[in-house]
């Protein structure tokens, strides 16, 4: 097993200078935080996704370059490759910067891309939405090891079945309801003001209209219960301050 952690589109990543970068561009991590990293001005916004897009070129090159060296030496001749990411990133919605700031969609959405090299294998099983705690099982399904009891991601290559998926940035916890239909509904309660918030994420991804006071009650208390009921207590057991 290699892995490779490539910091080139996080804030703290460092930025190698390359002929074609957009320009200008501000590492938006300089900005102060309070309650939430803001743009000094409107002038800046453009600036600081530069800096981020510029971030994603530089990891699209050092993949390749890291693929290019590992197919040199044989390693892909019979391989399961993985992308993933730990987080999402606010570049200017609702106003913020950076992802320590809530669980809106930029945040938890992450890319995940399998690649068989040299081998072919079983179809994914057609989920409309899966997990961080599912990649662990998927590859070792990619290597018929049979994963740990205990653990309950599941392999998505399995056949798509209704879920909760729970998700949480202290004080904020959640779930999605994702029941492979047309709408995917996501649940989330701030522990600390009591604020409940349910969005139709299909229809709305911007998380503009909380439907809350349209869901049933006996409904909303499932969710409530699974998404309290799974919290991780105390800022001290997260890393970093980010979702987990």
């Amino acid at each position: 097993m290699l892995q490779f952690h490539l910091m080139s589109t996080h804030g703290l990543g460092l930025k190698q200078k390359r002929q074609g970068d957009f320009e200008p561009a501000v590492n938006y991590y300089s900005w102060p935080s309070g309650k939430g990293r803001r743009a000094p001005s409107m002038d800046e916004v453009p600036k600081a996704i530069n800096y981020y897009d510029n971030g994603v070129a530089q990891f699209d090159l050092i993949a390749n370059e890291i693929l290019r060296v590992l197919e040199s030496k044989g390693y892909l001749n019979d391989a399961v490759v993985v992308f993933t990411g730990d987080h999402g990133e606010m570049l200017g919605e609702k106003g913020l910067f950076g992802h320590q700031y809530g669980v809106s969609e930029e945040v938890l959405r992450i890319p995940f891309i399998l690649q068989r090299r040299g081998y072919t294998a079983e179809e994914f099983g057609g989920w409309s939405m899966a997990s961080q705690i599912d990649i662990a099982p998927t590859i070792l399904k990619e290597l018929d090891i049979v994963p740990p009891s205990v653990w309950r991601g599941v392999p998505l290559q399995s056949q798509a079945q209704s879920r909760l998926i729970q998700f949480q940035q202290v004080p904020q916890v959640g779930v999605y309801i994702a029941d492979n239909s047309e709408s995917l509904l996501k649940y989330w309660k701030d522990l600390v003001t009591g604020d409940e918030y349910v969005f139709d994420i299909s229809k709305d991804p911007s998380e503009v209209v909380n439907i809350a006071g349209q869901i049933d009650r006996k409904k909303m208390a499932v969710w409530r219960s699974v998404a309290v009921g799974s919290a991780i207590s105390g800022v001290s057991s997260l890393v970093d301050g980010e979702s987990r």
